[in-house]
């Protein structure tokens, strides 16, 4: 059984998915790691039949994969498959940003704020879990405000597929400060209403994530 984590007790299919989301999503769960269901059957007190289902809905969610003779396991990229997924991210956020109405509309930046806030102040507790959520709250601010609400879910669901990748950041109170500042930086943009510097910023923070994971790809090699 991982001994890294606490048995916990009985818990249902619901619990036990979300629990194991936030294990990937914050890095708990390394990229390639099994998933092995005996160990999970021991932690959470629950049958064969739901863990299996668990992992269905983890595999629903881009969040692990099924290989034949490998089982489940975390979700990995190759290489070639981050410069993809980046690629189709920054073009769905960079028209979205071109779509924009500028200066952005004072009712979203107020939102952005918030957020923004709520980010600031989650930090300052250490708590990784609100830091997560605030930061996926001010972007959906921000791409909702393309006035598309189909382009702002595909941006959701890709930056969701790449979550894995994301979660070296979520808990490095350095990357958290970086994020920080860029947040800051885009709201100015929109409010001034530059529209390239916009668009600069947000795919320099998008970016930065992407580096780190294929840093410590290099380095587990």
């Amino acid at each position: 059984m991982d001994q890294s984590v606490e048995p916990l007790a009985r818990a249902d299919r619901s619990t036990i998915t979300k629990v194991l989301e936030a294990d990937i999503v914050f890095g708990r769960r390394l990229p390639d790691e099994r998933l092995v269901e005996d160990d999970l059957i021991a932690r959470f007190g629950a049958t064969r039949h739901t863990v299996r289902r668990v992992i269905d809905d983890l595999s629903a969610l881009g969040l692990v994969t099924r290989e034949p003779n490998r089982g489940a396991r975390v979700v990995s990229f190759a290489p070639s498959e981050i410069d993809h997924l980046y690629e189709i991210r920054g073009l769905l956020q960079a028209q979205a940003i071109r779509r924009m109405e500028l200066p952005v509309p004072s009712d979203t930046i107020a939102e952005m704020r918030r957020c923004h806030e709520g980010h600031l102040l989650a930090a300052a507790d250490g708590d990784n879990v609100r830091v997560f959520e605030w930061n996926n709250a001010f972007h959906a601010a921000l791409f909702d405000a393309c006035g598309n609400p189909l382009l702002s879910a595909e941006i959701a669901a890709f930056a969701w597929r790449t979550h894995p990748i994301r979660s070296l950041g979520f808990t490095d109170p350095d990357y958290i400060a970086t994020a920080q500042d860029e947040h800051a930086a885009i709201i100015e943009a929109a409010i001034a209403g530059d529209r390239d510097t916009l668009v600069s910023i947000d795919q320099l923070h998008m970016m930065r994530p992407k580096d780190a994971y294929i840093a410590s790809m290099i380095a587990r090699s």
